[in-house]
């Protein structure tokens, strides 16, 4: 994991210790769902995968949604 974070901090220089986080969140994420393919049930009920949102942008609905359309995303990628 050290070497991902090391990689992804020479990716976005410019990046915060934040946005280099959620770039670590979104990967396991995407790779979570990618492993839980093979489990998911003909109805839907397992396999899915849940991601939180910042919890710091809890008053701004617009931060909530466009992080909510861009993990919706990740299943895609």
């Amino acid at each position: 994991m050290e070497s991902a974070i090391k990689a992804l901090a020479e990716s976005y220089p410019q990046a915060t210790e934040d946005e280099i986080s959620w770039k670590i969140v979104e990967e396991m994420s995407a790779n979570g769902q990618s492993c839980s393919a093979d489990i998911r049930s003909a109805e839907g009920l397992n396999g899915r995968l849940s991601i939180q949102t910042d919890p710091r942008t809890y008053r701004n609905s617009d931060a909530i949604l466009a992080q909510a359309i861009r993990f919706s995303q990740l299943a895609r990628i």
